[in-house]
């Protein structure tokens, strides 16, 4: 199963990012400041609302690919608005926290003071956390394989069910 997330977060990730270098596109080349800034508040909103769209349906594009789909614990339909952006929230604080720890890492600072390592550190923590909690799966009660975010969610991520073949007589 954790094959099979990666393989629907790198589909998804493919669509997110397009969308993102598009909109740093038009941001880059635009005369005007408010299109600038509506693009870049679009690029920090497009993996949010992409992510809880889809999954408030049950399925993103890269998890139809692989053959999964998000489900609500309790009553096995789609999970709805709310928990699908709560799973999306959490997801995005690992890449919040990945972009900040690459700006302060690679920054040209001359002087690479308390502030630089305060950044460091507090991105490397929060990178660390986040990344742990969307990888580390454990099974619950029902041997799903479960990552910490979707207990936290109350959110299974499923394989749809396969038709059996028929019995012969």
């Amino acid at each position: 199963m954790r094959t099979k997330r990666l393989g629907a977060a790198l589909v998804d990730w493919a669509f997110v990012g397009s969308a993102i270098v598009a909109l740093s596109t038009v941001a880059a080349y635009s005369p005007l400041p408010i299109v600038t800034v509506l693009a870049g508040i679009a690029m920090l909103l497009t993996p949010l609302v992409y992510f809880t769209g889809f999954w408030s349906r049950g399925s993103s594009p890269g998890m139809a690919v692989v053959g999964i789909r998000v489900v609500d614990d309790a009553t096995g339909g789609s999970p709805g608005f709310i928990r699908a952006g709560l799973r999306s929230g959490f997801s995005l604080l690992a890449f919040a926290s990945g972009f900040f720890l690459g700006v302060a890492a690679f920054s040209d600072s001359p002087a690479k003071g308390f502030e630089f390592w305060t950044t460091l550190g507090a991105s490397s923590g929060v990178l660390l956390a986040s990344v742990g909690a969307r990888i580390w799966t454990t099974s619950d009660a029902q041997g799903r394989g479960r990552t910490l975010i979707d207990r936290i969610c109350r959110i299974a991520v499923l394989r749809p069910p396969t038709a059996s073949p028929p019995q012969q007589p």
